[in-house]
C-alpha cells in the first residue's frame, strides 16, 4: 500500500512536472518507464504508475533490463527517440544513468526515479520509501497474524532477538532457512541459507577496526528472486549491529544492496590472472 501511495505521489507530481504545454495538447501524454526487473516490490511499482497513469488517460511504454545496466541506457534512449512526454526509470547503475538523464535533459524531457537516486546528476524528482520503517511494520503484522508461528522468519540463533527487536529487515520466503556454521575462524562468521534442507545461498562476514566487512554472498540461480540471498546478506550486515558494514557488489547484486539501505560509494573494476 506503501508504494502504491508514493507512486501515486509521482503521477500528480508528472502532471505538474512535465507542465501545461504537454497537458494542454490533444495528443496522448505518453511516459516511458524503466525498471531493473519485475520481482517483488519492483512489479508493485510499475503496476502502480501504470495504474495512476491509465486513470488520466496516459500511455506507459515498459521495459525491463534485466539488471543490465546497458540495457537500460538503451532503453532509455529508445524513449528519448520516441518523444515521450516524460521518463521515470528505477536505475539499474545510480551513477551511469546519469548519461540518460544527461540525453533527456538535451531532449527537454523531465527524467524522474523511484526507489533509488541517482549519484553525480540532478533530476526532477526522486520518490523513495522509508524500507526501514516498511520493514518494521510487516514484521509486526506478521508476528500479529501468526501469533504462535514466530519461527516463520528464521535468520538464526544469535540473531533472531536482534531481528525481533528490529521488527524484521524483510519478509522472507518462510521455507528459506539462514543458519550459523560451526568452526568459524577467529574474527569471521559463516553463514548457509537452506530450502527443505539443501544449501542454496552462503555469506560471511568479518569484524575489525570497527567496521563489518560482508563477503562470499552468493545463491543458486533458481532461488534468486525469492529472499534467500537478501537474508543471507541481512546475517552477514547485522554480524555486530552497533558497527556499519560494507562490502562489494557486482552489478547483479548491487539492486539488492541498494534495497537494503546499502549507499553505493565507488566503482572499479577488478582484474583477474590465471596461473
Amino acid at each position: 500500500m506503501k508504494r502504491e501511495v508514493l507512486v501515486a505521489l509521482s503521477i500528480a507530481t508528472l502532471a505538474v512536472g512535465f507542465g501545461g504545454a504537454a497537458l494542454a495538447q490533444d495528443d496522448k501524454v505518453v511516459i516511458g518507464y524503466s525498471a531493473p526487473g519485475l520481482v517483488g516490490a519492483q512489479a508493485q511499482i510499475q503496476a502502480g504508475l501504470v495504474k495512476g497513469a491509465t486513470a488520466k488517460g496516459w500511455e506507459v511504454l515498459t521495459s525491463t533490463s534485466g539488471g543490465d545496466a546497458q540495457k537500460q541506457l538503451n532503453d532509455i534512449n529508445d524513449f528519448i527517440a520516441q518523444k515521450v512526454a516524460a521518463i521515470v526509470a528505477v536505475p539499474d547503475d545510480s551513477a551511469g544513468v546519469c548519461q540518460a538523464v544527461k540525453a533527456a535533459k538535451e531532449a527537454n524531457i523531465p527524467f524522474y526515479t523511484i526507489d533509488r537516486a541517482p549519484q553525480g546528476c540532478e533530476i526532477d524528482m526522486v520518490v523513495l520509501s522509508d524500507n526501514y520503517l516498511a520493514g518494521k511494520q510487516s514484521g509486526e503484522a506478521t508476528v500479529e497474524f501468526f501469533p504462535d508461528r514466530r519461527s516463520l522468519i528464521v535468520i538464526g540463533p544469535d540473531l533472531t532477538a536482534q531481528v525481533g527487536e528490529r521488527g524484521a529487515r524483510r519478509i522472507i520466503d518462510p521455507i528459506a532457512k539462514v543458519e550459523s556454521c560451526p568452526g568459524q575462524a577467529d574474527g569471521w562468521s559463516l553463514w548457509v541459507g537452506r530450502i527443505d534442507g539443501r544449501p542454496v545461498a552462503t555469506a560471511a562476514a568479518w569484524v575489525r577496526g570497527g567496521l563489518v566487512g560482508v563477503e562470499w554472498i552468493s545463491a543458486r540461480p533458481e532461488t534468486r528472486g525469492r529472499g534467500v540471498g537478501a537474508a543471507v546478506t541481512w546475517a552477514a550486515t547485522l554480524a555486530d549491529p552497533t558497527l556499519p558494514a560494507m562490502l562489494i557488489a557486482s552489478d547483479l547484486g548491487q539492486p539488492v544492496y541498494e534495497r537494503m539501505g546499502y549507499l553505493r560509494l565507488t566503482r572499479f573494476t577488478l582484474w583477474f590472472r590465471s596461473r
